[in-house]
């Protein structure tokens, strides 16, 4: 296998996983984890209200198509960037490292197909200040 092949099929799997698959590194954010694709933090809200803030912090990007959707179980906000590239927030229940429910919602971030840590923190910073407010 070629090492292009070899790269093209690890961004793709990459791409495909979440914050649950890979180990996460801390980020210079306080809170903020990190994959490289997607970045994720736990809020101290339920799942209805982070993905509220989630949608109103995408639409300050003034991002297009900004939706959302949400049930008390998981939510996804989501907008489109001028290049076309999506931008994703997915919010669910918090768990503790035992799979545990425990209070809050997770919130995770990925821009575009490979990310983009820097604006990923950025966005989870804000949804997590939005919810503080």
């Amino acid at each position: 296998m070629t090492n292009s092949l070899r790269v093209s099929l690890l961004v793709a799997s990459l791409s495909l996983t979440g914050p649950l698959l890979l180990p996460g590194c801390a980020t210079d954010a306080p809170g903020i984890k990190s994959n490289f694709v997607r970045q994720w933090t736990v809020v101290d809200a339920d799942v209805p209200a982070a993905t509220a803030a989630a949608e109103a912090v995408l639409e300050s990007y003034d991002l297009r198509n900004v939706e959302s959707g949400t049930t008390q179980l998981d939510g996804v906000a989501r907008g489109f960037r001028a290049d076309g590239g999506e931008v994703v927030v997915e919010v669910r229940r918090a768990r503790d490292d035992d799979g545990q429910a425990i209070e809050g919602s997770e919130v995770s971030v990925r821009v575009g197909t490979v990310g983009d840590e820097a604006i990923g923190v950025e966005i989870a910073e804000k949804v997590r200040e939005r919810l503080a407010e």
